[in-house]
């Protein structure tokens, strides 16, 4: 059964950005050669040698996600209780997905906007939060599928 098929549309992102911290999880322990050929990684048996590769890049450990959006609740008074209680926190709409906390390229760090392979314009509140961050002296990408952000990270790690 293939979840892409079953999921609601809006979870794709989701799935996405699953895959992307699952490459790299492999990039923080072996570097991006392992993550970029699973089959290598198997076959010269790198998944005895943790942290052990010359390769691996670990403070790729503490690239993270910043959970801003999403369902919050079953019910539309749950999602509207959850919602009052995350704003109040400091949730903003706008804010990226992902952040790098690895400089490179002369800048302070890297946020990355997910979206579905298929679709997903920046938002508004989006664009303006692009825009802030680049002025503050971050990167900012919007990358349409986990490949298109991986390949965003590897240009951003080879300017750190």
């Amino acid at each position: 059964m293939n979840p892409m098929k079953i999921a609601k549309p809006g979870c794709q992102e989701h799935y996405e950005q699953v895959a992307l911290f699952s490459w790299l999880s492999m990039v923080a322990m072996h570097g991006i050669k392992a993550a970029d050929d699973p089959m290598s990684y198997e076959v010269k048996g790198y998944a005895d040698d943790t942290y052990g590769d010359a390769d691996a890049i670990p403070a790729c450990k503490w690239v993270h996600a910043i959970p801003n959006g999403g369902s919050r609740g079953s019910t539309k008074d749950q999602a509207m209780r959850v919602g009052a209680q995350l704003k109040a926190e400091g949730v903003k709409s706008g804010v990226s997905d992902i952040f790098v906390p690895i400089p490179a390229h002369g800048l302070h760090g890297l946020y990355i906007e997910m979206k579905r392979t298929d679709s997903g314009e920046l938002s508004e509140n989006q664009k303006a939060f692009g825009a802030f961050v680049r002025e503050q002296g971050y990167g900012f990408c919007c990358c349409h599928g986990w490949k298109a952000a991986a390949e965003c990270l590897r240009q951003w790690l080879a300017g750190a």
